[in-house]
């Protein structure tokens, strides 16, 4: 045969298609051409059999269920297309599709209800159960194991409650915002999902059309059952038709082969792709037991990562057997591999679920991160996704000012996306949502859309708010899950220059009684009528004040001090912000987490603010002595300069100089034999008032060395402290108290509390090592020392 005869367009009649039905000699029809598959029958992903039951005739149907159009045009040499179907020979007989051996189930026609009937998010998927097949819907809606974390991710927005403000002009609502500096309609995007042809025909290319009519972003996926041109072909189709230009970003697993990647991220910045999501948290692909329990179809392939569906002996799961190309050898230095491979477009990384991690990401320079458990489908009894957000308010904040934080799971009402603005991300990603609603095709995803967004309209005007850049942390209430939150003192952003923060193995338990002080801040008036605006400029003039480097500056007593008072004075955060020249949500969280102490050690912020003004008074009264001592002290040489010029020296005078220099002499002397114990015992105060002046002195040199200081104190709660509670153990084992762990603990402790608290320290201390009962021995006793 003559490769001509394809491009020359040659007639092919149904007569000699049909003579073309064996094993040896197989022609049949795909989207009008006649292909000879004879020598690739064999090789044949999805076997034979489909091939053998529609040779000689047109398979384009079954052909188009699993694969896209292009593949086949791609992949069959030009010398294998003998024509094209000459449809003036085409019979109803020979149109007819051929009768299956066994067919798999398909949807049901008509069983989905009108898509006027659905009213919200959940309709969706009652529509989708009852049409899709069973194996589409085990792909979609499982997740790993027990399923827990995906059932977390709904039901803890239902744990957080909103906090309504009234009597505001909340007449007009806008619900626009940016995502990676594009203008997007409502903050929801398009998550990035696989195998779109199993929900709809046209899959990722009919979401793609959606969400450019609704102006939100599509997040196309590695997975995705078309190549990467073809989704765009039909998104810049829907740009042309409707004059938008929505941002399109791309999903990237890393390939173990790395020149894949590297080919497939050159095609994606040549087609005009916005920015690289690179996925993080599936290093492996978790186990999604509905997914397995059904065989896949072997002839479905995925064109840009080249996979094909066999089934093995642990099940069918297309997720697990379509993801063994995935890298689990990624790590953070390959983030310099993407900016050298894609140069020019922002990372995003996509699988964040600690605030340590978002803090690396921070270090790193990515533009933004994106908080998801895959939607409960990699590991099981991983955080919530909106618990993970709350962690980054409360021991992060400053990485809202840095980057841009997205967030997908469990989300199906307006509320649940008010809620997670709130908290501080730019937008939400939905999967599964709009993988229901792609059962109507483009209608149904901008349905589905309009119906959110409506829902986050009215949860606006209810809570008084107009604009998305009015959301704060203050229109929620948060008591219900913060005891699920990690704590700040053992998950800080604060970065010393004593030692790292530790990996402490024993976990902190949080009392349930604990009130949410998360609540307390924002609560004024002022919190609705300042904007995210002044709060980034507020945080920007922070950090512009240090150096380029992601350290953040260490919170100071004296601020923690002005903190308190500003607030019990009833300051505005914009006051205190500009007092002490840091961002209003930076110190938000600041006064929470002194509030959260506070509420541990059983007194109020008021009464914190009090202890902190009272020290000032203190502060103020040992100012006033020490001045009026230099004022008698200078007076005295003034007499004696008197007297000395007058000729007549007093005895009595000479004499206590004299004492005084010995007493002078005798103190040096003294505090030169005390700086040769480093790392000694701190010596227990003496009964004399000239050893309690050198006891002064010491302390005064153990502060400036922090080594010597850290060891005093270490063997002084040895010594002391610990005698003291347990005077029937007063030889220890060292290992037993202070082991190598135990010891980067209380380095990591004594960094954060400088302020001579070492019992609060030392119950600090206790708590975090799973001594509970010590830790609130020693919290009672210096509470009783504060008081």
């Amino acid at each position: 045969m003559d490769s001509k005869d394809i491009a020359n367009g040659r007639l092919v009649s149904i007569e000699e298609i049909v003579a073309h039905q064996s094993l040896d000699d197989l022609w049949l029809v795909v989207d009008g051409v006649v292909y000879d598959l004879s020598e690739f029958a064999p090789e044949h992903p999805g076997g034979i059999s489909v091939l053998l039951q529609h040779a000689g005739h047109d398979a384009t149907a079954v052909y188009l269920e699993v694969h896209s159009p292009s593949l086949i045009r791609t992949s069959i040499p030009e010398s294998r297309k003998i024509g094209v179907l000459d449809m003036a020979t085409v019979t109803e007989e020979w149109a007819r599709p051929p009768p299956t051996i066994e067919k798999l189930p398909a949807k049901v026609k008509g069983a989905k209800p009108p898509l006027s009937s659905i009213i919200n998010a959940h309709d969706f998927r009652l529509a989708a159960q009852q049409s899709y097949t069973p194996k589409a819907w085990a792909f979609m809606t499982p997740a790993a194991t027990d399923c827990l974390t995906m059932e977390r991710n709904s039901s803890a927005y239902n744990d957080i409650t909103l906090r309504p403000r009234v009597l505001r002009d909340v007449s007009t609502v806008n619900t626009s915002t940016t995502m990676l500096g594009h203008r997007i309609s409502t903050p929801i995007f398009v998550a990035p999902t696989s195998m779109g042809k199993l929900f709809h025909p046209e899959g990722e290319r009919e979401l793609g059309r959606g969400a450019q009519y609704l102006g939100i972003p599509q997040c196309v996926s590695t997975s995705c059952s078309f190549p990467l041109p073809e989704v765009m072909d039909a998104v810049e189709e829907n740009r042309s038709a409707g004059g938008t230009n929505v941002p399109v970003f791309f999903q990237l697993y890393v390939d173990k082969d790395r020149r894949k990647s590297e080919n497939l991220l050159r095609l994606v910045k040549e087609r005009g792709v916005n920015a690289i999501f690179v996925t993080i948290d599936a290093p492996v692909i978790g186990k999604r037991e509905a997914d397995e329990r059904l065989r896949a179809d072997e002839s479905m392939k995925l064109p840009m990562s080249g996979m094909k569906a066999k089934n093995d002996t642990k099940g069918g799961s297309l997720g697990r057997i379509m993801g063994q190309f995935i890298d689990a050898s990624l790590t953070w230095d390959d983030i310099t591999w993407l900016r050298k491979t894609v140069p020019g477009l922002p990372i995003v990384l996509k699988g964040i679920q600690t605030s340590m991690d978002a803090i690396k990401a921070m270090e790193v320079g990515v533009e933004a991160i994106y908080i998801t458990n895959h939607g409960g489908r990699s590991l099981d009894t991983a955080p919530a996704t909106i618990l993970v957000l709350l962690e980054l308010q409360k021991c992060c904040p400053q990485i809202f000012d840095r980057m841009e934080v997205y967030i997908d799971g469990g989300i199906t009402r307006g509320t649940d996306i008010f809620k997670a603005l709130c908290l501080g991300a730019k937008t939400v990603g939905i999967g599964r949502g709009f993988l229901f609603a792609l059962n109507y095709g483009k209608e149904g995803i901008k349905h589905f859309v309009n119906i959110l967004t409506d829902e986050l309209e009215t949860t606006m005007q209810q809570c008084g708010i107009t604009t998305l850049d009015q959301v704060h942390p203050g229109l929620l209430h948060t008591g219900a899950v913060d005891h699920l939150v990690p704590e700040v003192t053992f998950h800080s952003p604060v970065i010393t220059e004593v030692s790292p923060e530790p990996e402490c193995p024993h976990s902190r338990e949080n009392s349930s009684a604990n009130e949410s002080t998360r609540a307390e801040a924002g609560t004024d008036d002022e919190l609705n009528e300042l904007t995210s605006t002044v709060a980034k400029a507020k945080g920007k003039k922070k950090m512009s004040t240090t150096d380029d480097s992601s350290v953040v500056p260490e919170w100071t007593r004296e601020e923690d001090r002005i903190i308190c008072v500003m607030k019990s004075e009833a300051k505005s955060w914009a006051e205190i912000g500009e007092k002490l020249e840091r961002g209003r949500k930076e110190c938000q969280q600041r006064y929470r987490t002194l509030s959260s102490h506070a509420k541990e050690l059983g007194i109020t912020t008021e009464k914190l603010a009090k202890l902190y003004i009272n020290e000032e008074e203190e502060k103020t009264k040992s100012e006033s002595k020490k001045s009026t001592k230099s004022k008698d002290i200078n007076e005295e040489k003034s007499d004696k300069t008197k007297t000395k010029d007058k000729g007549k020296p007093s005895k009595s005078k000479k004499g206590a100089t004299k004492h005084g220099s010995n007493s002078e002499t005798e103190s040096k002397s003294k505090s030169k034999k005390r700086k040769k114990k480093k790392k000694g015992a701190i010596e227990t105060s003496s009964s004399s008032s000239g050893d309690s002046d050198s006891s002064s002195e010491n302390e005064g040199d153990a502060a400036e060395d922090p080594e010597a200081e850290y060891w005093a104190q270490r063997q002084y709660i040895y010594d002391t402290l610990y005698g003291e509670m347990y005077p029937d153990q007063k030889l220890l084992r060292p290992d037993r108290f202070y082991s190598e762990s135990d010891c980067r603990v209380l380095a990591g402790l004594e960094a954060r509390y400088r302020a001579n608290k070492w019992l609060y320290i030392q119950a600090e201390f206790c708590n975090a090592t799973g001594r509970m009962v010590d830790g609130g021995i020693l919290k009672a006793k210096f509470y009783e020392d504060e008081m």
